[in-house]
């Protein structure tokens, strides 16, 4: 199984986000200061947290209101989770995958297909390090992105995705359900914005 703090249920935080969700989804409602680290809480569906070390600060969401829902697939059984990080100056969008019920590994890419006729293909890898002393970066795959891809994952609903082995055989594809697709590009505007604005 995969375990992560990324997509861990943290009642504290579940009740942080009832209590803000009147608010639109990108609203930074407050900002509180941990331990070497500042903890932004949007409105709606995001909990996000840029965390110091010695080695440099990242970037990390603590709570997403996709965590629910984020699955490539509508099969309980065959789930691929999705979020956003940055180590240092590097970026990425991050994969958590059921174990054993997913074909994907490092080296093979992931092709996202846009409503508006575009696609973006990344290579996957394995993660080399977790940033800081947590395993809030904990994740089976990343693919790096630029600041610019992050962009359109912000501007545009992806609507599918496909999935090719390094040898070029095809080993997945699905469409993305609506309200997850929303909520995705929900999740990638609060993770520009912080980008932009924070880190």
């Amino acid at each position: 199984m995969f375990f992560s703090n990324l997509f861990k249920r943290n009642d504290t935080l579940d009740k942080n986000m009832e209590r803000h969700i009147l608010f639109a989804p990108n609203y930074l409602i407050t900002t509180e200061e941990i331990s070497k680290a500042k903890r932004y809480i949007f409105g709606g569906h995001s909990i996000l947290v840029i965390e110091e070390t010695p080695e440099g600060k990242g970037l990390y969401f603590e709570r997403s209101r996709t965590s629910k829902s984020n699955k490539f697939t509508p099969e309980n059984d065959n789930q691929i989770h999705i979020g956003f990080q940055s180590i240092r100056d590097q970026h990425y969008i991050i994969f958590g995958l059921r174990q054993k019920l997913t074909a994907l590994n490092s080296g093979d890419q992931i092709t996202f297909h846009f409503k508006n006729d575009q696609e973006l293909s990344l290579k996957l890898e394995t993660p080399a390090e977790n940033f800081g002393r947590s395993k809030k970066y904990a994740c089976n795959l990343r693919a790096q992105i630029t600041e610019e891809e992050a962009e359109l994952f912000k501007k545009d609903l992806v609507h599918s995705y496909s999935a090719k082995a390094s040898d070029g055989k095809e080993v997945g594809k699905a469409e993305l359900d609506k309200d997850f697709s929303r909520k995705l590009r929900e999740l990638s505007q609060t993770y520009a914005f912080c980008l932009r604005h924070y880190y």
